[in-house]
């Protein structure tokens, strides 16, 4: 019998993304009318197949307030998980937000209040069979905590 591929799963992993980031980098660059810094960001894909997955792309983009600010570079090599194990990858995304839109991030982190919304998009291969995997609605809550569950960070 031979069993149909099963869409992987993933989790962006990262328990916490350096918010204090954001006021020494508004106080840095506030002169100069720029705020940014880049940081890893930890996934995890489960492949629950009996053949490898081929990740050929991950995207991750931050929105706060209906704005982008953050968003992945390309990863540049091919990278593979084994059949029913986790993978782990570090994602590097870059923030880039206005000042103002970071002063209100600060305001909002400081409030325990910072919700922003994570798009992520997974695409591959299990054998010849391609997967496109997005997922537009993930909220990020600084006071909440991540789903981690596939992730080997805890």
């Amino acid at each position: 019998i031979v069993m149909w591929p099963t869409i992987p799963q993933y989790n962006v992993c990262a328990k916490e993304v350096v918010w204090s980031s954001i006021v020494s980098n508004l106080m840095a660059n506030i002169l100069h009318g720029r705020v940014g810094w880049q940081q890893g960001i930890h996934l995890s894909v489960y492949n629950p197949n009996r053949v490898s997955f081929q990740v050929d792309k991950i995207e991750v983009r931050f929105e706060y307030g209906g704005e982008t600010v953050g968003s992945s570079g390309r990863f540049a090599s091919l990278w593979y998980t084994k059949p029913g194990c986790v993978g782990d990858y570090v994602l590097m995304v870059y923030f880039k937000p206005t000042i103002s839109a970071a002063r209100s991030m600060w305001k909002d982190y400081s409030a325990d209040d910072l919700n922003m919304t994570v798009h992520t998009s997974l695409a591959g291969s299990v054998g010849v069979v391609p997967y496109n995997v997005s997922d537009s609605m993930s909220e990020f809550r600084s006071a909440a905590a991540a789903d981690t569950a596939l992730c080997k960070c805890h």
